[in-house]
């Protein structure tokens, strides 16, 4: 039951998705101790689609119910719930609620302490420390925490490329890099390191992975907009196109990507206002 409801999570099917965590959460609930891993999961995927789905006090409960079961072997699960779970306290709780969230993070910094095999998971907890610092207005320390992140992936390679959730957090650095480059062109630079890189990886390694291609491509159309490349944002935004019209089987990743492609578009029409440019014609 709970790995037909993840798959089905993953397909972005979440009322099918939904039906089966609860089944899952009920046969489990009488083996809380035999099964506490998968019940972290299975609250912590009907916090998330609770959240997708606007109702935002069902996500809070089981978010909630998700933290009291962490143990060492979630570690892989807690990006996931750190970013939706964020969201839905700040919502409730105010500034309280990222203060919840550092509570989190200080026990998933033990976590990682005592499970040094869980090394290679670092750079998703300095990812959620940058965003938290972000949510509090802290830019210089998100900074730091983004410094961390980024030294470790490429001290890491070899990894990277074995790994598949490690691409994310390439994308994952790169993105808040490029939402924090008004603060300084540096951050631009890096972004673009970043993510030339994950773009090389995918391409020889993942050539079937299309969402961390999607994902890529509509961070390099952004990143090269800012920067007024609006040869290089073309290539990019129509790379995401060609693979956009791949996904027209699943409305709901459609969905999705029109939202991408209409934020670049937006951020297109401001930017011809603003210097009085007509990017389609460049």
């Amino acid at each position: 039951m709970l790995s037909m409801g993840i798959a089905y999570c993953w397909k972005l099917d979440y009322q099918k998705a939904l039906k089966f965590l609860n089944k899952a959460k009920k046969m489990m609930y009488d083996f809380i101790e035999s099964y506490k891993n998968q019940l972290f999961i299975a609250y912590a995927y009907i916090g998330e689609l609770c959240n997708l789905q606007g109702k935002l006090k069902y996500a809070k409960i089981y978010f909630t119910k998700a933290i009291e079961l962490i143990g060492s072997y979630d570690i892989f699960n807690i990006d996931m719930l750190l970013k939706s779970q964020s969201f839905v306290f700040s919502y409730f709780y105010g500034k309280s609620g990222y203060e919840k969230c550092r509570i989190i993070l200080l026990r998933v910094n033990e976590i990682l302490k005592n499970n040094m095999h869980q090394k290679f998971r670092m750079p998703c907890y300095f990812i959620q420390w940058a965003e938290l610092y972000i949510s509090l207005n802290e830019i210089k320390e998100a900074e730091k925490c983004l410094s961390e992140a980024e030294k470790l992936l490429f001290s890491q390679k070899n990894i990277v490329i074995k790994d598949l959730d490690c691409v994310g957090d390439y994308i994952d650095v790169a993105n808040i890099y490029i939402n924090l480059s008004n603060n300084s062109d540096e951050n631009l630079q890096k972004a673009e390191k970043i993510l030339k890189y994950a773009e090389g990886v995918v391409n020889e390694k993942r050539r079937n992975d299309r969402f961390s291609k999607l994902a890529i491509y509509y961070c390099l159309g952004m990143l090269y907009s800012k920067e007024q490349r609006w040869e290089y944002s073309k290539i990019y935004i129509q790379k995401l196109l060609d693979l956009y019209k791949k996904f027209t089987h699943n409305p709901s990743v459609v969905k999705d990507l029109k939202c991408w492609i209409n934020s670049l578009m937006n951020f297109w029409k401001f930017i011809e206002r603003k210097f009085k440019i007509n990017i389609q014609s460049k």
